[in-house]
């Protein structure tokens, strides 16, 4: 028997439990701009989801379990020029250097 809404069943590729999950009240903003991130990454909107949804509340794989992950940046990823990478560099390259006599 198919699992229904809420129900739980042992996932049978392996020993898991599988959940499946309604989620209503999904305005239509949210939903396209999920359909939008799950093309650009190139998976379904349920995968997409779970991998939220693990993210969300901690349970995801990697060292980042349990903590909260930001993306508050994620629209500045990969913006800048050569030019700007460069000059940036350059700029902080004072802040990369470690005054021994501070730490003594």
């Amino acid at each position: 028997m198919a699992p229904t809404q809420g129900d739980a069943s042992i996932d049978p590729g392996g020993d898991s439990i599988v959940a499946a999950l309604a989620v209503r009240g999904i305005d239509a903003r949210t939903a396209r701009r999920l359909k939008e991130v799950a093309r650009k990454r190139g998976v379904s909107v349920n995968k997409l989801v779970v991998g939220v949804l693990r993210e969300a509340v901690g349970s995801g794989p990697g060292p980042a379990a349990g903590r909260p992950v930001h993306h508050d940046l994620d629209d500045l990823l990969g913006t800048w020029s050569r030019a700007e990478h460069r000059a940036f560099s350059r700029a902080i390259q004072a802040f990369e250097r470690v005054d021994d006599e501070l730490w003594k």
